[in-house]
């Protein structure tokens, strides 16, 4: 027996309801459905510049968002902002460009995560002994900004 999946029944449109059904609701654009922060200088934050943040924050910036690099790592901070690549497969090139675009800029300053209207985490989670995330940078991340952040 075939069965049906369960999408199958979901109206496409309010007006496709059957009778009795809950009607849905047309998605809204982004400005009507989010409150970005007034203060808000970037439009997304990056936590955590290693060999995963650094092409995700590049990413962003080539894509047109205004990106915000956070790394605890001072001195790793200052070789970004110098354009320079802590990664072979990363040209200077790429951070430089978009770093004097104003497109992407690195700090080491926690505070400045709050003027942004996303914030991704990229942090490790290296393997346990057990084969098990370790989640601690992941949790130490969530702490360090969290007391920074608005309801």
């Amino acid at each position: 027996m075939i069965s049906k999946s369960p999408y199958a029944a979901v109206p496409k449109a309010a007006g496709d309801a059957k009778p009795g059904t809950k009607k849905t609701t047309t998605p809204q654009p982004r400005s009507a459905t989010l409150n970005p922060p007034t203060h808000a200088k970037f439009q997304v934050a990056v936590l955590g510049l290693g060999y995963v943040g650094i092409p995700l924050a590049i990413g962003f910036a080539k894509a047109g968002c205004k990106c915000l690099g956070y790394d605890k790592d001072a001195e790793g901070m200052e070789v970004l902002t110098r354009g320079d690549s802590p990664l072979a497969n990363i040209p200077a090139a790429d951070i430089t460009e978009r770093t004097e675009m104003g497109m992407l800029e690195c700090t080491a300053d926690a505070n400045r995560v709050t003027e942004s209207e996303a914030i991704l985490v990229s942090v490790p989670t290296p393997l346990r002994q057990h084969h098990d995330p370790d989640l601690s940078h992941m949790l130490d991340a969530g702490r360090e900004v969290a007391s920074r952040l608005r309801p």
